[in-house]
Order: C-alpha cells, then sequence, then structure tokens
C-alpha cells in the first residue's frame, strides 16, 4: 500500500511540474513576440527618458542662481555676495490710520512714574513752541494731524521736573512721512554740538538760568520705506541749591511705512549719573511702539546710542 501512495504522489508531481514548464513556455513566447513588434516603442520610449533626465540637470544647475536673482531684486541683495554678510530682511509697512496710530503709543502711565498732564508751551518748558521737541528746548513744526501724549513726574532738589512726550502723525502716503522725517533730521543735524546760554529773565516773571548745553546724534539709517534718529542732549546748570543739575534729554525720530514717531524722554540727574539706564529706558519705550505699530523691534548698539540697521532690508 505504502509503495502504492508513493507512485501516486511522485506521478502527480511530475504532472505539476511538466504544466509549469509550458506555462513559462508560453510565457517567454509572448514576451518575445511583444518587443518583437513594439521595438520601435521602446526606442521611442528611452529617448524620451533620457531627454528628460537632461532637462532635469539643466534646472538642477541653472535654477538656484535664476532664484537667487529674483530674491536679490526683491531685497536689494547683491547675488552670490550675502555670504558672512548680515542677512537682509524684507520689511512690510502696513499703511496706518490715525486712530490704529494713538493705540499703538506707549502712554505715559505705561512709560512708568509720569503723571499724564498737557504739554504746555512756555520758555522754561519741555518744548518752549509749537511743533516736536528738537535741540535747545526748542520745536520744529511738522505737518498733519499731530497725536500728542504727554506725562511728568516732580523730582526733590531739580531744576525742573522729569518728562516723558510722545507725538505722531499717520500721513497719507509713505513719502508725505519721509518729507516730515527729513524737515526733522534737517533741524536735528543744524543743531550745535556745544553751546552756552546766559542768565535770562523776562518781564513775566520767568528766570533762564545760565547753562551749557551739549548735542548729540548717535545713530541714524535709513531705508526706502523706514527712517530712524537718535540723539541725546545734556543740559548742565551751576550747582546752586540743587542736586540734580543736569536735564537729560534721548529723542527720537521714527518713520515707518506713512507713520511718523518722535519720543522724548527727560530726566533730571547729577554729572555723575550713567547714561545706560536713561538710554535702556527710552529703548524699551520706543520698541514697545514699534511692537504695537506691527513693527519689528529694534535691536540697540553701542549701549543703546544706535539701533542696528542691518536687521532691516528696506
Amino acid at each position: 500500500m505504502r509503495e502504492q501512495a508513493g507512485k501516486a504522489i511522485t506521478a502527480t508531481a511530475r504532472r505539476v511540474m511538466a504544466g509549469y514548464r509550458r506555462f513559462w513556455r508560453r510565457v517567454d513566447a509572448i514576451t518575445a513576440r511583444v518587443f518583437a513588434r513594439g521595438k520601435r516603442f521602446w526606442t521611442t520610449a528611452a529617448t524620451v527618458v533620457m531627454v528628460g533626465v537632461v532637462l532635469v540637470q539643466l534646472v538642477l544647475i541653472f535654477g538656484p542662481a535664476a532664484g537667487t536673482s529674483k530674491q536679490a531684486t526683491r531685497t536689494g541683495a547683491t547675488p552670490g555676495a550675502s555670504r558672512g554678510l548680515p542677512k537682509r530682511v524684507p520689511v512690510v509697512m502696513p499703511y496706518r490710520t490715525h486712530g490704529q496710530v494713538r493705540r499703538a503709543l506707549t502712554r505715559p502711565e505705561q512709560a512708568g512714574r509720569f503723571r499724564p498732564g498737557k504739554l504746555e508751551r512756555h520758555r522754561l518748558g519741555l518744548v518752549r513752541v509749537l511743533g516736536v521737541p528738537v535741540c535747545g528746548w526748542g520745536g520744529v513744526k511738522i505737518p498733519g494731524k499731530v497725536i500728542e501724549m504727554y506725562g511728568r513726574q516732580a523730582r526733590r532738589g531739580a531744576i525742573g521736573q522729569d518728562a516723558y512726550a510722545v507725538h505722531a502723525v499717520a500721513y497719507p502716503s509713505l513719502g508725505q512721512a519721509r518729507q516730515a522725517f527729513t524737515t526733522l533730521e534737517q533741524a536735528a543735524r543744524a543743531c550745535p554740538a556745544r553751546k552756552w546760554s546766559k542768565r535770562r529773565q523776562w518781564p513775566d516773571g520767568m528766570i533762564g538760568f545760565e547753562h551749557t548745553q551739549r548735542w548729540q546724534i548717535t545713530g541714524s539709517g535709513k531705508g526706502p520705506n523706514w527712517a530712524s534718529l537718535r540723539a541725546i542732549e545734556h543740559d548742565t546748570y551751576p550747582r546752586g541749591n540743587w542736586t540734580w543739575t543736569v536735564a537729560y534729554r534721548v529723542i527720537d525720530y521714527i518713520q515707518r511705512g506713512n507713520v511718523l514717531v518722535v519720543q522724548t524722554l527727560h530726566m533730571y540727574r547729577t554729572p555723575h549719573t550713567p547714561d545706560g539706564p536713561t538710554l535702556t529706558w527710552a529703548a524699551n519705550l520706543l520698541n514697545r511702539t514699534v511692537h504695537n505699530l506691527g513693527g519689528t523691534p529694534f535691536t540697540w548698539l553701542d549701549g543703546n546710542r544706535r539701533c542696528d540697521i542691518s536687521r532691516y532690508g528696506n
């Protein structure tokens, strides 16, 4: 019985193997006929593939260079010259309305210890005449509807009061904002580096004490859509009966898009007080306003005397 079962299994295996051989012979025959009839088709297909490979190589070689040229056109950079230099970041300057600018400004109560009030123009005030502050406690008039915020704080032993003021205008166009900034810049650069003023008394009883004024523009920069200028002023009075005999001012002129901002931080101090704390305070206040306007806050250099303009491509 076992021998008969083994012979039956062997015969079945032989028939299965013979079937497999016939199947693969048919597959080989069909494949040969297809290749024989489609020789022209496969030749054409191979040609198309080779052309495609060449085109891909050309794109990989010339594509990055073309992209760099377009990006350089947008940002003002030189193709292939960006290695080792500060990255120029395109800056988008959105249009701001009068209301948006008013809400974005850093108010006196947000600036620290200042009490909001009205900025009065008089001979011994923060600004003697109508306009925005410039050197020598003077003012420069600028066109437009000026937003004005002012705060002050008494300081015992000082000849006057500490003060903070911010002025801003939302112009109809970027060109008008740049023209207003240029007016302020020209006035700032026309200020004398050093000036002595003698003691004066006016008929209304006001007295202006003798003092020495020192004015310095510590940093400035411009792009097609923005501009900035920072200046500091020291007004030194004789010792007399006061402890705080130096009026120290930090004035910033900023134009971003259609917006012009003028910030003034006026602090009394001793002749030996370092500049650092006041400069840092003014920089932080200005960065807050710039951030509220939708811009990137400035990066300050040289002890907050000037801002890093390399980050602003336009």
